[in-house]
């Protein structure tokens, strides 16, 4: 996770958001930081590298009366945590609806005008 080469700065993420598995159904983590293209997900115990998932992005606090966002993401890589049985994975958003991504934006300016 050292090795550092984003062309954008990925931001913390201020409120909950859990991500869910669309088609198992399950949560597979929290979203811990961002940016337009990718994200940092910490308790994805059940994703694996290489794959591509249909994501939910449950808000805890609705953006414009948007309360989740569907996004298709591929992750890129997973590491175990240091003592949890969970692990960090990083994905690129591959697919995000014309209707979300405006909603993915403001999450992402939210964000950064609370630092």
């Amino acid at each position: 996770m050292s090795d550092n080469r984003r062309r954008l700065t990925r931001v913390p993420v201020s409120q909950s958001v859990n991500v869910s598995d669309v088609l198992k159904g399950t949560s597979i983590g929290k979203l811990v930081n961002l940016h337009e293209e990718g994200f940092l997900l910490l308790g994805a115990r059940d994703v694996n590298v290489n794959c591509v998932y249909q994501l939910k992005f449950q808000l805890s606090s609705p953006i414009n009366d948007v309360s989740a966002i569907s996004i298709g993401a591929e992750c890129l890589w997973k590491s175990e945590t240091d003592g949890e049985d969970q692990h960090w994975a990083g994905f690129q958003i591959i697919d995000l609806s014309q209707s979300d991504k405006p909603i993915l934006v403001l999450l992402k300016n939210e964000i950064s005008q609370e630092d």
